[in-house]
C-alpha cells in the first residue's frame, strides 16, 4: 500500500492511497476528500445579526463544503452568506423544516471574506455545524 497527499486543481489537499491485490494483480487508487478539512460548530438561543463566524486567514479564502443545521423553531430563517460577493451559502425555513445538511458543496468566497451567519428564530435553539477548507 502506498499513502501520499496531492492536490486537485484548486490546491485542495487530497490523501491518496493505492493499494494493489496480489491475488487478482489489481491495483486500486482511493482518494480521501476529507484532509484539509475544517468544522464549525456552535449553538445559538437569541437572533444573531451581521454575525462573522468564520473567518480565514489573512489572503485566504473560504470553501463550503457541507454542513448541517437544527432548531427548535418552528418559524424563522438560518441564513450563512459571504457578505462582500453577497453570495448566500444556505438557506434554511425553520416554517417548512426543523434540520438541513447538505454534502460535497463546494461554495467559496473571496478573498478575505468571512462567513456570516443571520438568524430570526428567537430564543429558539440553533445548532450550526458547517464544514469548510481555508484555500488560496
Amino acid at each position: 500500500m502506498v499513502v501520499a497527499i496531492a492536490e486537485d486543481e484548486k490546491n485542495v489537499p487530497k490523501l491518496v492511497t493505492a493499494i494493489h491485490d496480489n491475488l487478482t494483480k489489481r491495483t486500486s487508487l482511493a482518494v480521501a476528500n476529507e484532509i484539509g478539512m475544517n468544522t464549525f460548530t456552535a449553538e445559538y438561543t437569541s437572533n444573531q445579526t451581521d454575525q462573522d463566524i468564520i473567518t480565514p486567514s489573512s489572503g485566504k479564502k473560504i470553501s463550503v463544503v457541507g454542513g448541517l443545521t437544527v432548531t427548535t423553531a418552528s418559524a424563522g430563517e438560518i441564513k450563512l452568506d459571504f457578505p462582500t460577493s453577497n453570495k448566500p451559502i444556505w438557506r434554511h425555513y425553520a416554517s417548512k423544516f426543523s434540520q438541513a445538511g447538505a454534502w460535497k458543496l463546494n461554495l467559496t468566497g473571496q478573498v478575505d471574506e468571512p462567513v456570516r451567519l443571520n438568524t430570526t428564530t428567537g430564543s429558539e435553539n440553533v445548532f450550526l455545524m458547517i464544514n469548510y477548507r481555508e484555500t488560496d
